[in-house]
């Protein structure tokens, strides 16, 4: 038990760290909305795959440190899921917050490369419509993770668009969930234990990786249009709970840069943005 909020702790504090990022940096923010469809299987609910759409929106965050990279991101989807046979619906509800520290590893005329440890923390909830005596399921779940990004922006003068590339892959982190064929009465008043519910989640229990491309158009001098495309896949066996999940998405928006005014100092440190 004493290593297990050792390692909660550890993990806390790793966020913090990644967190503690210079308000006075550069800034580029990007939100949108984006529609796809996904798969889900959650051995709780059902045993089947569901399938069916999804509506999400996204914000994103690159601000400049010194030499580091501070990379944010956030989504909360809705969708409305069918089983093979079209005579049952399941909903899905949740939203994720993803944060990085990251190195540049590369910069010249093929863009910039880049790559450092972050975070993924989520939660969200199932209802499915067919499943009487325990009809929804809640879950938490934050991870140490590793991420990568990519950024080129096109030599056109007349149209420099910034083609950006991310993705970020958990290694170690903590779930929290009910057991299998637990009803929350029995999980909230009867066995009186919610910090039990917790579990270790690694690459041996839990898979979860995001990838996502990003093309930031200029148009003329008044805006710039932000087109995103993913995909997300999340599978992990917690407490005899299988729990699988694809998602492909589209969707698009709004970039817009913000500078602070440091002075001669803040000239010489930020003089070639890598965003």
């Amino acid at each position: 038990m004493l290593s297990k909020y050792i390692c909660y702790t550890f993990l806390f504090a790793s966020v913090l760290g990644i967190e503690s990022l210079n308000a006075q940096s550069p800034r580029m923010k990007t939100e949108g909305i984006a529609l796809g469809g996904l798969i889900s299987k959650d051995t709780y609910l059902s045993p089947l795959n569901y399938g069916g759409k999804i509506i999400r929106y996204y914000n994103e965050t690159n601000r400049l440190q010194s030499t580091l990279i501070g990379h944010k991101y956030f989504d909360a989807q809705l969708g409305s899921l069918e089983n093979p046979a079209g005579n049952a619906k399941m909903y899905v509800l949740d939203a994720r917050l993803q944060g990085a520290k990251q190195v540049p590893l590369y910069k010249g005329s093929l863009g910039t490369l880049y790559a450092g440890p972050g975070y993924d923390a989520g939660i969200g909830g199932l209802y499915n419509t067919r499943n009487g005596n325990n009809p929804a399921t809640f879950h938490a779940d934050a991870s140490l993770a590793l991420s990568f990004g990519y950024a080129y922006r096109l030599p056109w003068q007349a149209c420099p668009i910034l083609i950006r590339l991310s993705s970020q892959i958990d290694l170690l982190g903590v779930h929290w969930g009910q057991d299998y064929g637990e009803s929350y009465y029995e999980m909230t008043y009867l066995s009186k234990s919610l910090d039990k519910k917790f579990n270790l989640t690694h690459w041996g229990n839990s898979y979860r990786q995001d990838i996502r491309i990003n093309l930031d158009i200029p148009v003329y001098n008044r805006l710039i249009v932000n087109v995103m495309g993913g995909a997300s896949f999340h599978n992990w066996t917690v407490r005899e709970i299988e729990n699988r999940r694809k998602a492909y998405f589209i969707g698009i928006g709004f970039t817009n840069y913000m500078k602070s005014i440091g002075g001669k100092q803040w000239l010489s440190n930020n003089n070639s943005i890598p965003f």
